[in-house]
């Protein structure tokens, strides 16, 4: 069939064309208008209205969640698997999803031979296009790879083309050495995270060095000398300040400086050197932004590092830090409080529906690790997370203390035995902002508890692991990996999209809905050391709730109204 012309696409184009092709199968035909108009439905679309362009197409698909529309994952990989063999067989994209045309015949030798799983996972897609070229097994090098990856990326519905390519890349090579009669080539692997900073060791010996001293004196200061000695930044604050600092280190070589000219912390702050390097990131920052003036928190912190080093740690002339704090307020901020995105996300919560499946979802968890255990450490993992999502809502903690909670320091009972009163307890210093923490935890929490501690934690690590969420060896899992299992978890059951520090948001604002005003409960819970702080976050947000409850009053009265008229005919 020949190719459509691309700027009259539309899905009903396709649509059309597909049921005008007496080729196909009336049921073919029949499944791909039900998927198609499934497609639609979840767009708020008619098929008219929506564009047959492939990337469109792949972004709306990366971020939609099958969940949130009630969609097992089956059903959304047949939308897609459906749409992509429309798209294939009108032209519109040159890489089918599945194939069962034959491959050339040095092809399916080599297909052949890879009968490992990872291999034909890998490699499939790639053999196909090569063997519909024409390509030979020993014609393929970098530029056929780069080819592949501009199909993958223009031609085709992939959802994840860039990581296609590099597993693509990876299992050739392995290939290679463990497939006899591979050729013997291999391919470069790309690196496809985004880096435009260097690496530390890009720049002198003595400013990493400086850099060390200063980060040490933060995280271990003298008590007698330094100023901040009784607020010692805790480890995930100096990495992120460190890789701050290296952030301005970068833009002033992005701006002309030498790496090798950098060769201490008195050149860095030098007035010259230090608004080279601010101006850059705040442009590079606010590239994205819709006001490109706009000014970000993360160019703000950079410009009170430098503030903090040159007048605690370098000690320089008072005119010079005052001009280093000038350029500070200028740097700052015009509103402090919740992000756009995340009040978008927590938009979801407004749903009734969405409120009940997440509060749920830990007990919905635990049903489905009992209906399919069968001993597997992923099912004590299933329960292990019930369990995180479970503390997240009645004792909403920051993803850090949630990471190192310990069964002997943190997890404390009234107690011995399963009737006493469980109470998570964090000091102040393992808490941000120096504020301790205690929560009663509900009945239902400690039953939670019990089950995983007793039936499910031990397939999971030793006796002597005391961490409740241990990770390898005898250490707690780490916060970014159990972070990331949470937020998936909360994408693939429900369909929301939550992650762990949300949490503290998402409960807040669901307290304030039921009882507006009261900040000074949401201040104790969450630990914010100053009632401006809470009030910042969520002064405004319980708008929604009132507009709610406005129009339930207005509409009683109206029904009371019709009620009393029809009375009175």
């Amino acid at each position: 069939m020949n190719k459509l012309p691309t700027q009259f696409q539309t899905l009903a184009n396709v649509l059309s064309a597909i049921q005008a092709d007496d080729n196909l199968s009336t049921s073919r035909k029949k499944s791909i208008a039900t998927y198609f108009r499934v497609y639609a439905r979840v767009q708020n679309k008619a098929l008219e209205a929506i564009a047959a362009d492939p990337k469109a197409i792949r972004k709306f698909c990366k971020s939609f969640l099958p969940a949130s529309a009630g969609f097992s994952r089956a059903h959304w990989g047949n939308v897609i698997s459906s749409m992509t063999f429309a798209f294939f067989h009108v032209g519109l994209i040159s890489l089918p999803g599945r194939s069962k045309a034959p491959l050339c015949p040095a092809w399916q030798t080599l297909y052949g031979r890879a009968n490992r799983k990872e291999f034909r996972a890998g490699l499939s897609r790639l053999i196909r296009f090569c063997s519909t070229r024409g390509i030979k097994p020993s014609e393929v090098d970098d530029s056929t790879l780069n080819e592949f990856l501009r199909v993958l990326l223009e031609e085709s519905l992939a959802k994840e083309p860039a990581r296609l390519h590099r597993r693509a890349i990876i299992m050739w090579n392995r290939a290679v050495s463990m497939i006899e009669g591979w050729p013997q080539k291999l391919l470069v692997v790309p690196d496809n995270k985004y880096r435009w900073t260097f690496d530390w060791d890009t720049f002198p010996e003595n400013l990493r060095s400086q850099v060390d001293t200063y980060f040490d004196d933060r995280a271990n200061p003298d008590f007698l000398v330094d100023k901040w000695a009784n607020r010692p930044l805790a480890e995930a604050t100096i990495q992120g300040d460190r890789y701050k600092l290296l952030c301005f280190c970068s833009a002033l070589v992005k701006t002309g400086s030498p790496p090798e000219t950098l060769t201490d912390l008195n050149v860095l702050l030098k007035m010259e050197n230090v608004l080279r390097g601010l101006r850059f990131l705040h442009d590079h920052y606010g590239k994205d932004k819709v006001d490109p003036r706009e000014k970000t928190k993360t160019v703000y912190r950079i410009a009170q590092i430098l503030h903090v080093i040159g007048r605690d740690f370098l000690k320089l002339d008072d005119d010079h830090q005052n001009e280093l704090k000038k350029i500070g307020r200028k740097l700052t901020p015009p509103k402090a409080g919740m992000t756009d995105k995340n009040r978008k996300r927590l938009r979801q919560l407004d749903d009734p529906r969405n409120v009940r499946r997440l509060l749920d979802l830990p007990a919905c968890l635990v049903r489905k690790a009992k209906r399919l255990d069968q001993g597997r450490r992923n099912d004590a993992l299933l329960v292990q997370l019930a369990l995180a999502i479970d503390i997240l809502t009645v004792a909403p903690l920051r993803l850090g203390n949630l990471a190192r909670l310990t069964l002997d320091k943190h997890i404390q009972r009234s107690r011995p035995g399963r009737n006493g009163v469980v109470h998570l307890v964090i000091d102040a210093q393992e808490v941000k902002n120096n504020q301790a923490l205690e929560f009663e935890l509900p009945p239902e929490t400690v039953n939670l508890l019990r089950l995983y501690l007793e039936e499910y934690r031990p397939r999971l690590t030793t006796s002597d692991n005391l961490w409740l969420f241990p990770g390898r060896g005898n250490s707690f899992k780490v916060p970014a990996a159990l972070g990331k299992q949470i937020s998936d978890t909360v994408a693939k059951e429900i369909g929301l999209e939550i992650h762990p520090h949300l949490f503290r948001h998402a409960m807040a604002k669901l307290f304030l809905d039921q009882n507006p005003g009261q900040y000074e409960v949401v201040r104790q819970v969450l630990g914010h050391s100053a009632m401006n702080t809470t009030v910042s976050f969520y002064a405004g947000g319980e708008g929604v709730s009132a507009a709610r409850h406005f129009d339930r009053t207005i509409l009683q009265l109206r029904d009371r109204s019709l009620t009393n008229l029809d009375g009175g005919l």
